[in-house]
């Protein structure tokens, strides 16, 4: 068993990231392809060849992979949800697939991060756990007595999906009014800009009286919000701050205050801790091998 090598892969919207893991999390191997808007089709394709090109050296136990959707893990299945209609689209992953003579695993990418938290990382002796990641959208994933809840339609904390706006005639999900991609819009568009996520968060930094600060702080507090709703709701012990950001140690202390003072003025305490996730560009790959050792029943943590 400790001979077993996973080749775990991270779909990425502009990349994928490739690692060979032993059981241990020992690397033996890497690479990444970077690309712009690719079909699924072309992207399992690469996979292929991929797990080809490394078999030629290596003796490959099984495949894992991290990929962004609606994902039955259990089945195989990936959902792709269509704006114009609303309907779950059942993309042909086992199609996609169909060339594999070993197992394969997939799974949702902020659940594989969870997971590598949970086996590897910063959430390893942690039992009720919510993560929080912030990037271009946001999302999320949540473990109840040390296993992945995903809900009846595999939906579960896909927190960017859901609502704060109150303005019934032109509702905005959380992602726009959170993410990054939603903030470089908002900032570039009132200011006529052509600033990237990270030179905003920078200048807001510098000056907390900025016109900067006051656009990240006004999407602090929304986020701050709705990880005040998520402990409500799951009474987690720990809530992990995941995604591009989370490597931002002012961001998270920004966001921290915001909860602080939140709760200083409803009047009841979060006494949930609240920290960075430990892996941050690797964390799909390490969830993928984590996805392999939850299917085996191999414990890492206590």
């Amino acid at each position: 068993m400790k001979n077993n090598l996973i080749l775990c892969f991270d779909i990425g919207g502009l990349g994928l990231k490739v690692s060979l893991y032993d059981l241990d999390m020992n690397e033996k191997f890497r690479t990444k392809f970077t690309y712009k808007l690719l079909e699924k089709k072309t992207i399992f394709d690469l996979i292929k060849n991929t797990y080809q090109e490394v078999g030629k050296d290596f003796d490959i136990t099984a495949i894992a992979i991290s990929a962004s959707g609606i994902i039955d893990a259990k089945n195989k299945l990936m959902y792709s949800l269509k704006d114009s209609n609303s309907k779950l689209i059942q993309d042909d992953l086992h199609g996609y697939m169909k060339w594999c003579t070993i197992p394969w695993f997939i799974e949702n990418d902020a659940n594989c991060a969870l997971l590598a938290e949970k086996y590897f990382g910063a959430a390893q002796s942690k039992k009720n756990i919510c993560l929080i990641t912030i990037g271009t959208a946001l999302g999320g994933a949540l473990m109840i007595n040390e296993k992945i809840y995903v809900g009846s339609h595999f939906m579960a904390n896909e927190i960017g999906c859901g609502i704060l706006d109150n303005n019934f005639t032109n509702f905005k999900n959380i992602s726009v009014q959170t993410g990054m991609n939603g903030l470089v819009e908002e900032y570039n568009s009132v200011y006529n800009k052509n600033l990237e996520g990270i030179d905003i968060l920078k200048l807001a930094e510098k000056d907390s009286l900025s016109k900067e600060y006051q656009i990240v702080k006004s999407r602090l507090v929304k986020i701050a919000q709705v990880i005040i709703n998520m402990y409500f709701t799951v009474d987690p012990e720990l809530i992990l701050i995941g995604g591009g950001v989370s490597a931002n140690s002012w961001y998270l202390e920004e966001l921290k205050k915001t909860i602080k003072e939140i709760e200083a003025i409803v009047g009841v305490p979060i006494l949930a801790e609240i920290k960075s996730c430990q892996f941050q560009n690797d964390a799909g790959k390490i969830g993928a091998l984590a996805l392999y050792l939850d299917d085996k029943g191999i414990k890492t943590y206590e």
